[in-house]
């Protein structure tokens, strides 16, 4: 498999790029999905019979994710947010939750100035901490898909600090800089280092 995805490497369109990595995708490979949200992406990696992490911590959204995926083996549901080490913090809300629940899910946010959050509406959630659990993982990820609403600069700061980067062959992330002030600092970081160290394998443009 790593002479394939060495090649959609090479594609530089990010939706061809997906389309690509899931034809690639065969039962047993191991797929992490951090902010599995209510499943739209999750479901075509369960599709494919891949052994599925899926992490979510907004509770609406879980209720909606574990649904979608019931009938799929393989396929492992935490109701939890993902971090730099295990604890509590607190999820905010959209400032809108109330108007239309299942879109404002997809922006529920363990940063508090994240600019479409309540910082006033939040609940604790549980905190997973993720390089352990890349760590303990039985052999490398297929595929790390990181789309947690401003938290991914400190989680892949400590993923690249730790030289975890090689515990999955392709990282799919979705950065969020313009609406969390606080992630940019974190987030040069995280481009400084995958730049100095020649890391092709993580890309920052997965929407």
């Amino acid at each position: 498999m790593k002479q394939a995805i060495d090649s959609i490497l090479q594609i530089a369109d990010r939706r061809e790029r997906y389309r690509a990595l899931l034809d690639l995708l065969e039962p047993g490979d191991i797929v992490i999905d951090c902010g599995a949200n209510i499943g739209d992406v999750a479901v075509r990696f369960a599709r494919r019979g891949c052994i599925l992490h899926c992490f979510e911590p907004d509770p609406a959204a879980f209720a909606m994710l574990s649904e979608k995926l019931a009938s799929f083996p393989d396929v492992h549901l935490y109701h939890k947010a993902v971090w730099t080490h295990a604890g509590k913090a607190n999820l905010h809300f959209h400032t809108n939750r109330e108007e239309n629940l299942v879109s404002a899910t997809q922006s529920s946010s363990l940063m508090s100035d994240k600019i479409n959050v309540d910082a006033e509406n939040s609940i604790e959630t549980e905190l997973v901490d993720l390089p352990a659990f890349l760590r303990e993982l039985p052999k490398p990820a297929a595929v790390l898909k990181v789309d947690i609403e401003g938290a991914e600069g400190e989680l892949l700061r400590a993923i690249l600090e730790q030289g975890l980067e090689d515990r999955f062959q392709i990282g799919l992330v979705e950065t969020h800089e313009r609406k969390v002030p606080s992630s940019r600092a974190s987030m040069r970081v995280v481009r400084d280092t995958i730049q100095q160290r020649g890391i092709k394998h993580i890309f920052l443009d997965w929407f």
